[in-house]
């Protein structure tokens, strides 16, 4: 069992590193030594959620989503909710990477209905309703997208050392909105987006259209 956790962290790792291939080729190993025991569905699901975001940034869509919804078959049965929402995240990243706005709302639109900060979903969902220029929900769009890129940005780069925020936290906010937010403006208004797959354990990999 150790190798399959080995090959799986190793999958991780080359998925972070955008090195797709390997990571997939690692997740299929895992899941195969995961396979052979009783017990260890939810791995198997993780390894599935974990080649479908690599898929993803291959473009392979088709073979992602086959990988998505096995996992959430799985995630589902097991009653893994968090672990569901995270497969629903990395749909709705997929569909968003084909333009495909509608049925990327679809999905981020309901785990933003759950969630109130998760900031990334937020996000991703603002940039697919301003590709759909729809003008009774691109001002609520770039609402979104000034203020969800802007702390969510400041959040993971404080979470990573590279910058501190003030001590009084609504200030850091509100510096990081006015410092990020014409930056994500400008790529809303291009109808592109910045999108956000995850693992299972909640790692962000940055994608940009």
């Amino acid at each position: 069992m150790e190798h399959a956790e080995f090959y799986y962290k190793l999958s991780t790792f080359s998925c972070h590193n955008q090195q797709y291939v390997p990571a997939i080729k690692q997740a299929s190993k895992a899941k195969e030594i995961f396979s052979k025991y009783k017990g260890y569905e939810l791995n198997i699901g993780y390894c599935n959620n974990l080649s479908g975001l690599s898929c993803t940034h291959l473009k392979e869509y088709e073979l992602a989503e086959e990988y998505f919804i096995s996992a959430m078959d799985i995630f589902q049965k097991e009653k893994e909710e968090q672990a569901i929402l995270y497969v629903r995240h990395n749909l709705g990243f997929m569909y968003a990477n084909q333009n495909l706005s509608e049925l990327a709302i679809r999905y981020l639109s309901e785990i933003n209905s759950k969630s109130t900060n998760n900031y990334r979903a937020i996000l991703i969902e603002a940039c697919e309703h301003a590709k759909l220029n729809n003008s009774e929900t691109q001002s609520l769009a770039e609402a979104m997208a000034w203020g969800s890129a802007a702390i969510w940005v400041a959040a993971e780069l404080a979470a990573a050392g590279y910058v501190t925020l003030p001590a009084s936290v609504p200030l850091g906010l509100i510096a990081a909105i006015v410092g990020l937010g014409a930056a994500t403006l400008a790529v809303v208004n291009k109808g592109k987006g910045v999108t956000v797959g995850i693992t299972w354990t909640g790692h962000p990999h940055i994608h940009r259209n």
